[in-house]
Order: structure tokens, then sequence, then C-alpha cells
């Protein structure tokens, strides 16, 4: 996985303070500056946001799911795990729908159309 170096910014829309970096498909990225744990990673990934480890030196990486299992938010002393920025919008305290959630149920009408 490639690395991409980030510097620290302003969101040009909402003014917030975000790190700013180009990612190797050449898309530029901001990420809110707020580390993470488990919880509030999950929290994000529900809200359809991407996680990022970024280390000291302000290089960061995208988690795979692989490396969210193995490696949890939270446990790191020389890396944050940081969010996307989303102008305006924080990560939700509660998850109110997951996204792998089956579809309702449908009442079934159980006279016979005959």
């Amino acid at each position: 996985m490639t690395r991409s170096r980030f510097t620290p910014s302003t969101c040009s829309r909402c003014r917030a303070i975000t790190l700013h970096g180009i990612v190797a498909e050449g898309l530029a990225t901001h990420l809110d500056p707020t580390p993470l744990d488990a919880t509030e990673e999950a929290r994000a990934l529900v809200a359809g946001r991407t996680t990022w480890h970024v280390t000291r030196d302000l290089e960061a990486c995208w988690r795979t799911a692989s490396k969210i299992r193995h490696r949890p938010a939270g446990n790191y002393a020389d890396l944050a795990i940081l969010a996307t920025h989303v102008c305006t919008e924080p990560i939700p305290t509660t998850i109110t729908r997951w996204a792998w959630a089956p579809p309702p149920r449908q009442a079934i009408n159980e006279e016979p159309m005959f």
C-alpha cells in the first residue's frame, strides 16, 4: 500500500482544520485531525467515511478491512487513526442504521387471490 504525505491545512468550504494530502490515485484528500478509537472508527465507516492510519511524520495509509480487524484503532502509540473530512458532519455518536441490515419484512396477505 502506498503512503501519502499529509500537511496541516484548512478546508476551503467550511474552514475547519484538516490534514491535506494527495493519495496514490492522485485525488486530494482531507482528514479530520481527531484520532479515533475502535468504536469511533466503526461509526465513521458506517457513516461512509474512509479511515487512515497516520504516522508522526504525517504519512498516511488507507486502512483495509484486514488492518482494521487485526490492528484495531486505539492500540497504537506511534500513529493515529483518522477519518476523511466531511464538512459540518461530525462522526455520529450512535449508529442508527447498519449498512448490512436486511430490508423490512413485507406484510403477507394470507387470503388466496381466487
